[in-house]
């Protein structure tokens, strides 16, 4: 069974007085949704000479627009016109994106959504009247509603041995994982926030499968200090947390830096500091991301 939620901005999901909801029941009956699949792409291109068709130099992914069409209902006529006022109410900010949830049998996403107020209500059948509602997602992806996360740290292991000791072959005193593997299951490129704490100074944090890299320059941290970086396409930022006051540290991006993105399938990722990296802790996390559900 599909359903809709729009949730307002600053809105909570559990609130129903934040939240709308368009499903196969009562007040709000969900009778046709389209545009949860795949979204329109433009191909960018450009002709050369002696050259057979054209030349793809960019693919740009259209945004996305969500119609469906809703009969309101109610008891009698004085409800359905009450209903019909909450669902005007609930989509009428439209300033500022919210946050629109779609659900069928297998998968619950996510996207952020302005919502496009119905125009005339028509098909009216007793206590029913239907209308058309579109949402439109300047973001085509639709993402999970929860963020996957990876912690990469340096430890010793506390308590590793009993003596006497007997001597093996390889005996590991402490784990790095300054490398890791993440497998990303998203259909698109992934953007990351990527959380620095600890002793570091100048960190590098690299996806391997990419060959790219992100190097904060002229940074040092120490304990209680933190750099958060999202490698988000139009948000992209890095903040530094140091002593107490936070700060933006985006000029302190190396020129040769990339904002890098999980790539679908496997990603192995490492970071290294000036400092060495025995008493810090990197969290990765994103939100996969879908072209269609």
């Amino acid at each position: 069974m599909q359903k809709l939620v729009y949730v307002k901005p600053n809105g909570n999901y559990g609130n129903p007085d934040d939240c709308v909801s368009l499903k196969f029941a009562t007040p709000f009956i969900l009778a046709e949704l389209t545009g949860v699949g795949g979204v329109e792409k433009t191909f960018v291109t450009a002709e050369v000479g002696n050259v057979d068709g054209t030349l793809v130099q960019h693919i740009r992914t259209e945004a996305r627009e969500v119609p469906a069409s809703v009969w309101v209902c109610g008891s009698d006529q004085a409800e359905m016109y009450a209903n019909r006022f909450k669902l005007i109410s609930a989509l009428s900010n439209t300033q500022q994106p919210g946050t629109l949830y779609y659900s069928n049998d297998y998968i619950t996403v996510k996207a952020d959504a302005y919502p496009l107020l119905p125009g005339d209500f028509s098909d009216r059948v007793k206590n029913y009247n239907k209308c058309n509602i579109k949402f439109y997602c300047p973001y085509p992806f639709w993402s999970d509603t929860e963020p996957m996360a990876t912690e990469m740290s340096y430890h010793i292991e506390e308590n590793a041995f009993s003596f006497p000791l007997v001597w093996q072959d390889t005996v590991c005193f402490a784990e790095n994982s300054t490398t890791t593997v993440v497998y990303c299951n998203s259909s698109e490129p992934t953007p990351v926030t990527i959380t620095l704490a600890g002793n570091l100074i100048s960190p590098i944090v690299k996806n391997e499968t990419t060959q790219e890299q992100i190097e904060i320059a002229d940074v040092e941290l120490n304990d209680g200090d933190s750099l958060t970086i999202s490698t988000k396409k139009g948000a992209k930022s890095v903040t530094l947390y140091k002593d107490g006051v936070t700060t933006d540290a985006f000029n302190l991006v190396t020129p040769t830096s990339v904002f890098w993105q999980l790539q679908p399938g496997k990603n192995v990722i490492t970071y290294t500091s000036n400092k060495g990296i025995t008493a810090a802790t990197l969290v990765l996390s994103y939100y996969n991301l879908y072209g269609g559900v």
